[in-house]
């Protein structure tokens, strides 16, 4: 699971020459430190939100502070998306947008959410900042920026753990003075993002400090990462090609008190945007929770939802004739398949291969061993392509998942024309995809296959033809959402009900998220493709919603 961050960590010494030249004419604003170390009771932490003039209240649920630790701690006994930390502002004393300063320790599987609340408890922002912990075990600080001004009516700022074991030590919060368009890591603009706090004698890295040094754990205060969701649509061609519409279907939770438990099995190609859908479930109702199993294959995938054991099944590989009529036999009713993203299947080769464009045929002589696409005779080295010079016999290196994973089944599908692949293609079985495209960005001989959702970091990925002299077309969004990328496929969602208006309430929510902007950004934050704003407003037609 990956964070929504924009910057990387940057250490604050790089930042204290570039932050001088601002010293003189940019004063430090105040700050409001809330450090737990002290805190004992509900009146303690009464007592800690009159300090500044920006809280009216502090409370907490299912949490407790430990005094040996001198933290709040949700436990990991806690059921799933219960612990919460709930912090009221005084609107009328904020005159702009919040850095929030968080000091905390990484736990194993410890995960959870800041969310704007209104005055009603109303969620206005679900998951600002997801995935704010990763595995680790460290005590560390980071900055987030609370964006109050897109959010008027918001009043209260809620932490909630999601999973695992939360510790958090103490907050500081201050003004952001001015905006800046960040596209990396410039000493220089953050300096100016944060007002040029993180001098030595600021009273953010000051505060910051003082909550660190109570702590028994060991805390690098001096290091921090500054958080803000990214814009997908500036960072995936495909999303600004989809979610450019205007009229997109946004989501809109339902107002019922959803409860319970909704359970999905999913493959590796929806991994990360399954679960973040589940927690954006979660986000907005905190009693529902989603168990998904995630299976290496699509085969794996489809056993359970077969047999009756889940509701839900996204595959990366569309169900076969025989599949559906053992559903319908077992059920009385056909299953309900619906398109939930597209993820084409890229080929790669290094970067500094002169090959741009290869055919179905060609694919076929490469990987397969039968020649069923019309190809005349297997390629083996790079020049049975047409290259010379120091390609000359070079040995064509082959890279691709295992055998069982839809993708790799889908690739024979559409390239070998269900032939086998050649027994000389090497996968990685820790790393799968991963695996692929680090050989290939290493190995200027090797060529491979995967799922568009690995990026093409290092490597060049290839526009492909159907057939021998048709145009080759290049896997870019005007290609694919065409259908002429001839390895464009769907993530099938199959759903297990006698109609679409049969649904369970948590089902149908989840679905709701689904066929969303909330959604659909969520496979478009793994490099995948959105569906068209025309397809999700379709689907969600049928649906009912």
């Amino acid at each position: 699971m990956g964070m929504k961050s924009l910057w990387k960590p940057t250490v604050l010494g790089a930042l204290l020459a570039a932050t001088a030249a601002l010293a003189e004419t940019n004063t430090a604003p105040a700050v409001a430190a809330l450090d737990f170390h002290a805190v004992r009771s509900e009146a303690d932490l009464h007592a800690l939100a009159e300090t500044s003039p920006w809280f009216h209240d502090i409370r907490q649920f299912n949490g407790a502070f430990d005094d040996r630790r001198g933290a709040w701690i949700a436990s990991a006994d806690l059921p799933y998306g219960q612990g919460s930390l709930i912090l009221g502002l005084h609107r009328e004393e904020i005159a702009a947008d919040l850095a929030m300063t968080m000091v905390y320790e990484e736990t194993s599987d410890g995960d959870f959410i800041v969310q704007l609340w209104d005055a009603q408890n109303q969620i206005l922002a679900a998951d600002l900042f997801s995935n704010i912990i990763a595995a680790g075990r460290e005590a560390k600080t980071d900055t987030f920026i609370l964006d109050l001004a897109r959010y008027p009516t918001a009043t209260q700022i809620v932490l909630r753990r999601i999973q695992g074991e939360i510790r958090l030590y103490g907050l500081v919060f201050s003004p952001v003075a001015c905006e800046v368009p960040l596209t990396g890591c410039d000493a220089y603009e953050l300096a100016l993002q944060l007002d040029h706090r993180l001098t030595p004698d600021s009273a953010l890295v000051q505060t910051t400090a003082q909550i660190a040094q109570t702590q028994r754990e060991q805390v690098d205060w001096t290091e921090r990462t500054v958080q803000r969701p990214i814009d997908v649509v500036a960072h995936n061609p495909f999303a600004k090609e989809a979610l450019a519409d205007e009229d997109y279907p946004a989501y809109v939770p339902s107002s019922d008190d959803l409860a319970g438990e909704i359970r999905l099995q999913f493959t590796a190609s929806s991994l990360f945007a399954v679960i973040d859908m589940l927690r954006v479930l979660n986000a907005y109702h905190p009693h529902a929770r989603g168990e998904a199993t995630h299976s290496l294959s699509s085969e794996d995938s489809l056993r359970p939802f077969l047999a009756g054991q889940t509701k839900l099944c996204m595959m990366s590989i569309p169900m076969t004739v025989a599949d559906r009529e053992r559903f319908f036999r077992s059920r009385g009713h056909p299953v309900i398949e619906l398109p939930a993203a597209l993820d084409p299947i890229l080929v790669i080769v290094h970067k500094d291969n002169p090959v741009d464009a290869l055919t179905i045929p060609q694919l076929d002589a490469i990987f397969g061993t039968e020649l069923r696409a019309g190809a005349e005779k297997p390629i083996r080295t790079w020049s049975d392509l047409g290259l010379e010079g120091e390609w000359t016999d070079r040995p064509v290196v082959l890279w691709g998942g295992s055998p069982q994973t839809g993708t790799s089944r889908l690739f024979r599908r559409m390239a070998l024309q269900d032939g086998p692949l050649d027994p000389r293609l090497q996968n990685d079985p820790y790393n799968m995809y991963i695996g692929v495209l680090y050989n290939v960005a290493s190995d200027p001989s090797a060529i491979g296959f995967l799922n568009a959702q690995h990026g093409t970091q290092g490597v060049k990925a290839l526009a492909i033809a159907s057939q021998t002299g048709l145009p080759a077309h290049p896997p870019t969004p005007e290609h694919v959402y065409a259908g002429r990328y001839p390895l464009t496929r769907f993530l099938y969602l199959y759903v297990d009900a006698p109609g679409l208006g049969q649904l369970d309430p948590l089902s149908r929510e989840f679905l709701n998220i689904l066929y969303s902007r909330s959604g659909q950004e969520l496979f478009a934050r793994r490099n995948q493709a959105p569906l068209a704003a025309a397809q999700v407003r379709e689907i969600r037609a049928r649906l009912g919603l």
